[in-house]
C-alpha cells in the first residue's frame, strides 16, 4: 500500500496512482514547482497533462496536503503541509530549505504594538547556499 494512501483516504480525496506519485514527488524534493513535477512524472504516466498536475495542486491545496510557496523572484513552489516553518532560498541557485525559527514572541508584539491580528507568516530569507 501506497504512504499516502492514509493520507488521502482521511482527507476524503479519492486515491489515484497519479495523485500518490504528486506526493512521492513532492515528499522526494521537498519543494518543487508543477512543471518539474510534470516532468519527473510524464515517463511514468504518458497520458498524464500538466493541466492534470494543476488540478490535482488545487485540490490537495483545498484539502490542506499540499501548500504553495510564493517567493518573490521564483516560480511557485510547492510543498507538502507540515509543522509551521520558514524558508531560506539561495539567491544563485534557487535552492530552498526549510528553517525552523521560534517567531512566538516576536509575532505577539507585532500583534499588541499594531493592534493587529496574525492569521498566517510566511518568512522568506534570501542568500547564498555554502554550495554557491
Amino acid at each position: 500500500m501506497n504512504q499516502f494512501y492514509k493520507l488521502l483516504k482521511d482527507s476524503g480525496l479519492k486515491v489515484t496512482p497519479q495523485r500518490s506519485a504528486i506526493l512521492e514527488v513532492l515528499e522526494k524534493e521537498g519543494h518543487i514547482s508543477v512543471e518539474k513535477i510534470f516532468e519527473t512524472l510524464k515517463h511514468s504516466f504518458p497520458s498524464l497533462s500538466l493541466a492534470t498536475i494543476y488540478k490535482n495542486m488545487i485540490t490537495l491545496q483545498e484539502y490542506g496536503i499540499v501548500k504553495e510557496l510564493k517567493i518573490s523572484g521564483h516560480k511557485n513552489n510547492y510543498e507538502i503541509v507540515q509543522e509551521d516553518h520558514h524558508h531560506i532560498v539561495c539567491q544563485k541557485c534557487g535552492k530552498i530549505s526549510d528553517v525552523h525559527i521560534d517567531m512566538d514572541n516576536s509575532l505577539k508584539e507585532i500583534s499588541i504594538k499594531y493592534n493587529f491580528e496574525i492569521i498566517n507568516t510566511a518568512l522568506a530569507i534570501t542568500g547564498i547556499c555554502k554550495t554557491c
